[in-house]
Formats: structure tokens, C-alpha cells, sequence
């Protein structure tokens, strides 16, 4: 077999964020860069053009919810083995627009996308593995709500395109590798932005401006919760060589991963037992536990970290930005760029 890279990268928003149209953008661009495209086409979309409907209650919904996981599933599987197989030169690109974390934006609860999760076997932080790149596109509705528009397939109003589309991005604001896209006056701005956040990706030439700084203790971080945010608990086992074990928990979930102390934006998913035996024939230089609240408020990005009794606020580097007004800086809070070790 021939040795080639496969990209997985998912497209996902609200209503009237512009996926149709950036998908379409996209694929062409990375076939006109050389890249095999495979696309995986909206699961909702497919079932309900063939009459499997979703029905009225928690049961009926529940019910279409789990068949569009089953069936998003299987077409991921067929995928990702038709991409290992394929006999070709190409590096390939997987496309999805959107997976199998968008289906708890259309439940009611987040126990029921646990349930559902649970009946297939699945967890959520080895669902999110799955995938290596998410472009989270923000609907018009959520900050241009004056350009928000309906259509033959688009019922919502704006309050309700405002719900879903904070539900979709609190279901992927975790996944290590998410980029949020906020909505352009003329879509090509969008699509712009979609095509060097991937160019970058795919180049390995991932540009960060973030910052950090410190959070005085009398934030309050109560306002948190599953509807808004992701918490994150982390364990990180430093070993020679730059390598780090990382384990991650979420809710009911966990998992452990493999990487560099200088790259972690790639990483291998390993087992439990494999975890251990890399310990065991290793040095563990030091170990560190800290969590992690992910959320985005209007259109930014931020992580609240707390390491010990100290609280940290990473956020992209903006000289315009407005913190959220729960979150007070400490008078000693300290600015700077990036960096793997910066906490």
C-alpha cells in the first residue's frame, strides 16, 4: 500500500451559516490542490428525502435522532476504510458535512445524546477523535440576525436558529482542533476565511495569537453549564523525550492520548492498557491535572483553565475584544502569545 496521509474534516453551524455553499467552495478547492475529496453528504438530509421523517415527542425524536447516528456512523466507516484502501497517490481529504456530535443539538437534553451514544457503543471523546479538523460555522442569526433569512428547508425563526446554533458549537467546542467561522456580509468572505483556516491546517502551518491571562478568583464561572459549555478534566504525564500521555474526561467519558509536549495538535488515540505499558518503560518526568470550561461568546473562542486554586483565560489575541462580563482579570494578569507550556 501506498503511504499517504487522510485528512477528516467537518463542516458544521447553525441555519443559514453558508455550509451548502462553503462545502461546494471547498471540495473544489482541494481538488484543485491535488487532494482526493470523498464527501459525506448530511445524514438528516438523506433520511428525510427518503421519507424517514422525524416524528413529534421525545420518543419519536429520540427514535430519528439514533437512526441518523447509525446511519452517519456506518457512512464514516465506509469512508475511512474506502480511504485507507484506495489505491492512490493522492493525499485525501474526508468531508463531512456534519457528524455525529450534531445530534445533540437537536435533543432536548445531553442525556439523551449520552443515551443514544451508549445504545451504539460510543463515547463522546472517542467520537470526537474521530475527526481531525471541525470548521464550526456561526448562522447569521447568532450576529447578523438582520441577514437571517428563510427558506424552503429553513423554518426557524431567529430566536430558534440562535438555540441551535449555540447548541451545535457547544457540542464541538472541545474537539482540539475546532476553528469558528463568524458570518460575512458577502459569503465569499466566509469561504475565504474556511479556505486558509484549512490551507493551514493541512500545511502544518498552524498560526496562533492567543493569549493568557490571569482570572481573579472572584469570577463567576457558575453561569457554566452543559447548554453553554464543555468541562474537561485533564491529566497530563510528561515522559522523556517530549512525549505526553494525556488523559481526558468529560461527563461519563475518557480517553487517553499520545503526543508531543511541542505539537499537540496531532496526536495518536491509545488504550488504557497501552498507556500503562508506555509508562512503565518510560521515565515520567512530572505530572500536572487541571480543567478545562470551553465556550464561545459572541463569535470568540475562550478556555477558562484552573490549575491548582489559579484561574487562567485563553482567548485569541484581539485589541477590540469585550471579555464576558462574568469574568474579571487580576490586577497581576499577564499577556503573551502561546505557547505548549505557557500553563
Amino acid at each position: 500500500m501506498i503511504n499517504k496521509k487522510i485528512f477528516r474534516i467537518v463542516l458544521t453551524g447553525g441555519p443559514c451559516a453558508g455550509k451548502t455553499t462553503i462545502i461546494n467552495e471547498l471540495g473544489r478547492y482541494l481538488i484543485d490542490n491535488g487532494y482526493y475529496v470523498i464527501s459525506i453528504t448530511e445524514t438528516a438530509t438523506d433520511l428525510i428525502k427518503s421519507k424517514i421523517l422525524p416524528g413529534h415527542g421525545r420518543k419519536q425524536i429520540l427514535l430519528f435522532q439514533d437512526l441518523i447516528l447509525k446511519h452517519q456512523y456506518a457512512k464514516e466507516n465506509i469512508a475511512e476504510k474506502y480511504a485507507r484502501d484506495f489505491d492512490n497517490e493522492k493525499p485525501i481529504v474526508i468531508l463531512y458535512d456534519r457528524a455525529i456530535m450534531d445530534n445533540s443539538a437537536y435533543l432536548d437534553t445531553y442525556d439523551d445524546f449520552k443515551t443514544i451514544l451508549k445504545n451504539n457503543n460510543l463515547n463522546e471523546l472517542e467520537v470526537l477523535t474521530k475527526y481531525d479538523l471541525v470548521i464550526d460555522l456561526l448562522s447569521t442569526a447568532t450576529l447578523m440576525p438582520d441577514k437571517y433569512e428563510l427558506n424552503e428547508v429553513r423554518s426557524e425563526n431567529v430566536e430558534q436558529a440562535k438555540k441551535l446554533d449555540k447548541k451545535t458549537s457547544t457540542a464541538w467546542i472541545h474537539h482540539p482542533n475546532l476553528r469558528i467561522i463568524t458570518p460575512e456580509i458577502n459569503i465569499k468572505d466566509k469561504v475565504d476565511k474556511v479556505l486558509i483556516k484549512v490551507h493551514e491546517y493541512l500545511s502544518e502551518n498552524i498560526h496562533y495569537n492567543n493569549e493568557t491571562e490571569i482570572l481573579d478568583d472572584s469570577s463567576d464561572l457558575s453561569v457554566y453549564n452543559e447548554n453553554n459549555s464543555k468541562i474537561l478534566t485533564i491529566l497530563n504525564m510528561y515522559l522523556s523525550d517530549d512525549i505526553i500521555i494525556r488523559k481526558m474526561i468529560c461527563n461519563d467519558s475518557s480517553i487517553y492520548l499520545l503526543m508531543k509536549a511541542n505539537n499537540e495538535e496531532y496526536y495518536d488515540v491509545i488504550s488504557e492498557s497501552d498507556a500503562i505499558n508506555i509508562m512503565y518503560n518510560n521515565t515520567v518526568v512530572f505530572t500536572e491535572s487541571k480543567m478545562e470550561i470551553n465556550f464561545i461568546e459572541d463569535g470568540e473562542k475562550y478556555k477558562i483553565i484552573k490549575v491548582g486554586d489559579k484561574l487562567y483565560l485563553q482567548h485569541e489575541k484581539k485589541d477590540d475584544l469585550v471579555l464576558p462580563s462574568n469574568l474579571i482579570l487580576n490586577g497581576n494578569s499577564f499577556k503573551k502569545k502561546y505557547s505548549y507550556d505557557n500553563i
